[in-house]
């Protein structure tokens, strides 16, 4: 299907359906899910321990048995909110790392020659 100025529709597109994450946004995702478990969790589960926490928030029973899970929801918040710039650092030093590595081994490939002096590919 054609709309005004030559651009094509894709059918998955019709019905509002979202196009299939990239390889960055994958990285994104899993580096999120890194940084809030690594840093923020690990943070927010020495804070629920520490010796100066007061009782006033201590959310008795219930706090006990779903802190953990209100921790891991916050944690993920924070690494999506606060977070961003770490995350995005780190995602964006992988995918240079990557690169290199791509290049080092296309670089690699060219210009070996055989015995016979043929190049190889």
């Amino acid at each position: 299907m054609e709309i005004a100025g030559g651009e094509k529709l894709q059918p998955a597109n019709l019905h509002g359906a979202k196009p299939p994450p990239t390889e960055h946004d994958k990285l994104v995702s899993k580096t999120q899910t890194w940084v809030a478990q690594t840093f923020f969790g690990t943070m927010l589960k020495q804070m629920r321990e520490s010796p100066f926490k007061s009782e006033l928030f201590s959310g008795g029973r219930g706090g006990q048995a779903f802190g953990s899970l209100y921790d891991q929801n916050l944690a993920e918040r924070m690494a999506s909110g606060a977070g961003k710039k770490l995350v995005n650092s780190i995602v964006h030093r992988i995918e240079s790392r990557a690169a290199a590595v791509r290049n080092q081994i296309a670089m690699k490939g060219v210009g070996k020659a055989d015995a016979k002096g043929a190049v190889k590919p």
